[in-house]
């Protein structure tokens, strides 16, 4: 990050909290994220923002700089596939050297998943089950070579 998104962000965060900030927890905080993109602390601080009720500290700006990139690496997604994560496994399953019995199961469930939304047990079984699939392609793929 660049020392002056980083002077820009904490302007933000002691407008909201006055004197929270002092230079040397300024110091600290610089260190802690200088290797975070500008876009991801400013997303970050947003972030902050609408969520602390208090003066955010290392844990919630950590927290916050997960989100934010999470947040980046969806956009950059969207960027490049142009749309959901349905349509992006869907183009990227075109340019795979999985078994197509393997992509197909996966696709059945993302879809399945985006539409009926099934409780955190039953997506593991179905995790469980893709796992076993992948497994068995991959040495059918391997018996055949």
């Amino acid at each position: 990050m660049t020392p002056y998104a980083f002077e820009v962000a904490l302007k933000r965060l002691d407008s909201q909290w006055p004197r929270s900030y002092s230079d040397e927890r300024q110091k600290l905080i610089y260190e802690a994220f200088k290797d975070v993109s500008d876009s991801v602390f400013k997303d970050a601080i947003t972030e902050c923002l609408m969520t602390c009720r208090g003066a955010p500290l290392m844990p919630e700006l950590e927290k916050a700089v997960e989100i934010a990139r999470g947040r980046e690496k969806e956009a950059a997604l969207n960027r490049n596939y142009g749309g959901s994560a349905y349509s992006v496994l869907q183009k990227a399953s075109k340019h795979t050297s999985a078994h197509p019995e393997t992509v197909k199961a996966c696709m059945d469930a993302l879809k399945y998943k985006l539409d009926k939304n099934p409780g955190e047990k039953e997506w593991s079984k179905i995790c469980d089950y893709l796992d076993r699939i992948a497994l068995e392609n991959s040495k059918r793929g391997k018996e055949t070579q």
